[in-house]
């Protein structure tokens, strides 16, 4: 019995078909305390759940129905009744669930401690109040893009629940500043927030970190109306803060960042895309005060050059710990960028789509001079040929090489480097994919790994080579495939929800 309880969902139903007495072995609950059905999710109905929920029981602990459509409240109310000591429940996308499902989940599971109902549209305040009174030891909850949600339904919450230490609000656009001051009131345990595209202003985010001082991932992207406020009262009140996330927030400048980086020297990851005020001197902080920085995002802050990447790449964060550096769109950098980055030892991926100033010749040199430094220049692996399903056409790449014309796309010594295109390409445009038109839809999806900011995918569209012909950007997958990320724009996946 022991040697079933190490094996996975699919090994298991395996067993279960090799004799009777495996049979009985294999399908015993206590095998069955964490569940992933998200690889079958296309198959998964209603009935299934329940038949899991009374063979597993009481000994269930984990179970992720992500992406499952079918699975509505009749089923959900089931397994609400027979699984009573849930404490993971992931229902990312499970479009069925209503306010119904999260009244059984206060009323059966009691234990429930990280719940995911992500693009549950027909969520409400309603399940929010049911969550506070039955499940009082809620402490992850992420009900981003559930656009229902109220500033009531959050202190409904909070009041309730206030160990929480990670919530997601992302897309939830009716949240105001007074949410946030339900969350500064209640909730000082909080450790991971993200507000992403909320209508929040300073007023809110100043109180938050005021009531918050534990707090350690926040995300602000698209909130346009921050400015260096916000900056500043994190800075002060936050020194345990690791990730920030602060894409589109054009009013911030260089003097905010100069407080946050005087203060917050646990820094490890920074997604400052398109914040179009900051220059060279957000930088310089950075390299003098925040020693853990490994991921950086720059893309669209035109006013970066190559003296800006100097100090970061001089610094003992650039040397020790910079693993990716994202600098799309930084028309101000040139070659000299790519010789400062050679002392970034730990250097796992730059992008430069449409850096212009950037040359051929320079990504070369970089390669050449990574490649030296791992020991492995002539270490080059076998030939992968790529089908693009768009046109039929079946490109090659070989060590980071378009076989065509044999320039740098995707360099995996030392880095992966991303530039505009081939010289065979016209152009290639990268966007961010929540927007919602159908053009948007059938573009590809480029998906890295490890996310470093796990709030964004970007969309490419196709690059158009010599003769008008097509391929597809590589390294990549269609945008509505269910596996990647659900819906477009919804339901990607944070890492740390359950």
């Amino acid at each position: 019995m022991g040697i079933f309880s190490y094996l996975d969902v699919v090994t298991l139903c395996r067993c279960a078909q090799v004799s009777k007495a495996w049979n009985i072995l294999a399908l015993d609950g206590s095998n069955w305390q964490k569940i992933d059905l998200f690889n079958f999710q296309t198959d998964i109905e209603g009935r299934v759940v329940e038949n899991i929920s009374k063979r597993c029981g009481g000994f269930l602990r984990q179970l992720s129905l992500r992406g499952c459509l079918s699975v509505g409240d009749a089923s959900m109310k089931t397994f609400a009744q027979n699984c009573r000591n849930i404490e993971h429940l992931n229902l990312n996308g499970c479009t069925k669930i209503t306010d119904s499902t999260c009244i059984s989940l206060s009323k059966f599971c009691s234990k429930l401690r990280h719940l995911d109902l992500t693009s549950c549209v027909s969520i409400t305040n309603h399940s929010l109040k049911a969550l506070s009174e039955g499940c009082r030891g809620l402490e992850n909850l992420n009900i981003s893009w559930c656009d229902q949600i109220t500033r009531d339904g959050v202190e409904a919450l909070v009041r309730g629940c206030g160990g929480l230490k990670a919530l997601f609000l992302r897309g939830c656009t009716q949240l105001d500043d007074e949410a946030l001051k339900h969350l500064q009131k209640h909730c000082p345990e909080l450790v991971t927030i993200n507000v992403q595209s909320c209508t929040v202003t300073d007023e809110g985010l100043v109180g938050l970190c005021r009531g918050c001082h534990k707090l350690q991932t926040l995300c602000i992207s698209g909130c346009s109306n921050i400015t260096d406020a916000s900056l500043t009262a994190l800075g002060l009140n936050c020194p345990r803060l690791k990730i920030l996330e602060a894409a589109r927030c054009s009013h911030v400048t260089d003097a905010g960042f100069a407080i946050l980086a005087r203060n917050c020297h646990e820094l490890e990851k920074m997604d400052l895309e398109e914040c179009i005020l900051l220059t060279d001197n957000t930088l310089l902080q950075l390299s003098i005060h925040c020693p853990r920085l490994q991921a950086l995002s720059l893309s669209h802050c035109e006013l970066i050059t190559d003296d800006g990447i100097r100090h970061l790449s001089g610094s003992v964060c650039g040397q020790e710990r910079l693993q990716v550096v994202e600098l799309d769109n930084c028309p101000l950098i040139t070659d000299l960028t790519l010789e400062h980055l050679k002392s970034c030892h730990r250097l796992e991926r730059i992008e430069l789509y449409d850096c212009q100033q950037v040359t051929r010749a320079g990504i070369k040199r970089i390669r050449v001079s990574g490649a030296r430094h791992r020991g492995n220049v002539s270490d080059e692996p076998a030939l992968q040929v790529l089908h693009n399903p768009l046109t039929g056409q079946r490109l090659g790449v070989r060590g980071g090489l378009c076989v065509k014309c044999e320039s740098p796309l995707a360099l995996a010594v030392p880095a992966i480097i991303t530039a505009a295109s081939c010289p065979g390409a016209a152009e290639v445009r990268g966007q961010r994919s929540d927007a919602r038109d159908e053009e948007e839809r059938s573009r590809w999806l480029v998906r890295t790994e490890p996310l470093a900011f796990p709030s964004r995918r970007y969309a490419f569209g196709r690059v158009g080579g010599r003769g008008g012909a097509a391929v597809s950007v590589l390294l990549a997958e269609r945008a509505s495939d269910p596996r990647m990320c659900g819906r477009m724009g919804r339901g990607a996946d944070d890492t740390s929800t359950p």
